[in-house]
């Protein structure tokens, strides 16, 4: 069931207090937060609290990296007693791929052609609503895709995958002199002279919305058949609608970590219906889902006699998030291309980060966290927090953690410039913006940081805990 649309009084509104910090009383739910020196622990190789804390401390710095926002319904209060992966449980785990020098590129394959035996498969990328095809957007490129990816898992080479994937008929069943009597069970996956047949059924939610929906797992299947052999993981985009099981509705993306595969789909994402979904206000994704007024009318539903948070802020406060906040807010929703994108672009983090062996985040707001719904997906940061990042840092260095801390330092600055520098080439689209203005690498030219993160040019890595003069590491 699709969930109530939002009251249109959040709608056009000033974000003048965020909710950073939330307690299963502000909310109501199941789900308990880790205390703050299990949090400690957990981003650690030993697993163990550090014996002198740093006087710059990310994991007690909710302004930076804030509480996950878990209401009913979502994956945490679905699932309060999810396990929890620290660095040292990552560091253990045996299924966990190590990058090498051989096995070190990511390959983005872009969506599969398709051809004229399954030509009506191209009604199938457009919802069969009113008002969506006039509405019609270009689906985000693969190149833009590619270059996030690039920058997110930056120090890995990202290539966009050279053999094409195209959509065949299956076991010759072709489309006939009716397109609409077109229903087929099957249509293939091919690569070169290779097809793996994937099954496709109408909409799960029967609700006349879209067009037929395609398997997630047959198309890993296809692609597992043509990973490249020096390639770390390899991640398929497609701009059509995708299920799991016949549980489901929808699901927009799926990896097998140890396998080195995971499929994307961007239709869901699509700014034009998200009306019809249910999901977030363009004015309410992050970072403005934490706007304090927004979390209130997810915990209520309905409008009610305002109950503050126990831990409200000032959108005034000094602080990144704060800064992410105004920087998203100055943008507008205008840029549905911009904000389609980055939808997009976060889930196929997401995904290749399970093959990196990283389970789902309850530690902080996270881009691992769960998600049941899109309004959550749309909640959600685009960063990786302190107990993750040391994992990804650890992965891409190919070192153990903490074995060398002022490589592992410089890699964070570098990765956090990379993104920043993607991020600012995107000025209206919302997230980009706030992703930029969030990052600690947004450096003036003076050299300091930019106001909102740190205030001073030194800077603590959330990795190391060591300090360090960014503007020199970034150079």
């Amino acid at each position: 069931m699709r969930p109530p649309k939002h009251s249109a009084l959040l709608s056009d509104h000033a974000h003048t207090k965020l909710v950073l910090d939330l307690s299963p009383n502000d909310i109501q739910t199941p789900f308990t937060r880790l205390p703050l020196e299990k949090r400690r622990a957990a981003a650690t190789p030993s697993g163990r609290v550090p014996k002198d804390p740093p006087q710059t401390d990310e994991h007690n710095d909710t302004l930076t990296f804030p509480s996950p926002i878990v209401i009913r319904n979502d994956a945490l209060d679905l699932d309060p007693k999810a396990p929890a992966q620290s660095l040292r449980s990552w560091v253990q785990e045996k299924d966990r791929n190590p990058v090498t020098p051989a096995r070190n590129v990511l390959y983005v394959a872009a969506p599969p052609e398709i051809t004229p035996d399954v030509s009506p498969m191209r009604d199938w990328l457009v919802p069969s609503v009113k008002g969506a095809r006039g509405r019609e957007l270009a689906p985000p490129s693969t190149e833009h895709i590619r270059d996030y990816l690039a920058a997110f898992y930056h120090g890995l080479e990202v290539r966009t995958f050279p053999r094409p994937f195209r959509w065949v008929a299956w076991d010759g069943n072709k489309v006939g002199r009716s397109r609409k009597a077109w229903t087929p069970s099957y249509v293939g996956l091919a690569v070169d002279d290779e097809c793996v047949g994937v099954r496709c059924r109408a909409n799960a939610a029967d609700d006349g919305l879209f067009h037929r929906q395609l398997n997630l797992g047959d198309m890993l299947d296809a692609l597992l058949e043509v990973v490249p052999a020096d390639a770390y993981a390899i991640v398929l985009l497609t701009n059509h609608d995708t299920y799991e099981d016949d549980e489901d509705d929808f699901c927009a993306g799926r990896a097998f970590g140890q396998s080195r595969i995971a499929v994307v789909s961007s239709f869901r994402y699509n700014p034009a219906i998200d009306d019809l979904m249910g999901g977030s206000d363009a004015s309410h994704v992050w970072p403005a889902s934490h706007c304090w007024q927004y979390v209130g009318w997810l915990r209520n539903r309905i409008p009610r006699k305002y109950h503050p948070f126990r831990n409200e802020i000032s959108a005034d406060t000094p602080g990144a998030m704060p800064a992410a906040v105004k920087a998203a807010s100055a943008c507008g929703v205008g840029d549905e291309a911009g904000l389609w994108l980055s939808r997009v672009c976060k889930t196929a983090s997401h995904e290749l980060g399970h093959c990196f062996a990283l389970d789902h985040c309850v530690y902080y707001s996270c881009i691992m966290q769960s998600t049941s719904c899109l309004e959550e997906d749309d909640r959600q940061p685009p960063f990786l927090c302190p107990v993750c990042l040391p994992k990804l840092t650890s992965a891409v260095l190919m070192s153990k953690p903490g074995a060398d801390k002022e490589a592992e330092q410089a890699y964070v600055l570098r990765r956090y410039g990379a993104l920043r520098e993607f991020c600012l080439a995107w000025p209206d689209a919302a997230i980009f913006t706030g992703f930029a203005a969030w990052n600690p690498a947004s450096v003036s030219a003076s050299g300091r940081l930019a106001p909102g993160w740190r205030n001073s040019r030194l800077y603590r890595c959330p990795v190391t805990g060591s300090m360090g003069f960014l503007a020199n590491v970034l150079e």
